[in-house]
């Protein structure tokens, strides 16, 4: 994914990194299992797409949008 607005003038604790290639049945509920995480404002999640070539891409995109610390 690219960088984004949100999170060049945040400051966080922590950083998740969630790697991504051909997981598009999965990835939601991936992201979903870090609970209290998600909108924590003092952690980002960051979903990296190494390529995909099923729509990985466009639910992790859907994910961005719905979650604020989500890039």
């Amino acid at each position: 994914m690219t960088s984004s607005l949100k999170s060049q003038n945040m400051k966080f604790e922590l950083t998740v990194v969630v790697p991504v290639y051909n997981v598009e049945n999965y990835l939601l509920r991936s992201i979903e299992s870090l609970g209290s995480w998600l909108n924590n404002k003092a952690i980002e999640i960051l979903i990296v797409d190494d390529g995909s070539t099923d729509d990985s891409l466009l639910v992790a995109r859907h994910i961005e949008e719905t979650y604020n610390n989500v890039d």
